[in-house]
């Protein structure tokens, strides 16, 4: 059916993102998928899948959603150290000093902020 479809794209995108994503980034990553689930809010949707994704709250707020066959590192079971850092970074940590040309990244956040 038109759901197992779509559910097997939001599968695939999130494990292209390290198998755990912030729930907001997975649309803005894939607009299409936005269009595909329609009225349709994504956790209610996601959730329907227990056997392919695990919802959880982020440490920063809002949730993240991990696929239960995540990618994992060489290590076996983990998720990838970087994914994990970028979901437990405060606000802002990304953005380099202003005197370093932290500008042009001000502007870029605020541009993303926006969508």
């Amino acid at each position: 059916s038109q759901d197992l479809a779509l559910a097997t794209d939001l599968e695939a995108e999130v494990q292209q993102h390290g198998g755990r994503l912030l729930a907001n980034f997975l649309l803005v990553c894939r607009p299409d998928l936005r269009k595909r689930l329609g009225d349709t809010k994504l956790l209610r949707f996601v959730r329907r899948f227990p056997d392919r994704f695990e919802v959880a709250e982020a440490p920063g707020g809002g949730h993240s959603i991990r696929t239960v066959n995540g990618s994992t590192d060489d290590s076996g079971g983990h998720v990838l150290a970087s994914t994990q850092a970028v979901l437990e970074a405060p606000f802002g940590s990304t953005l380099p000093p202003k005197k370093a040309g932290g500008a042009r990244a001000e502007r870029a956040t605020h541009a993303l902020r926006q969508l």
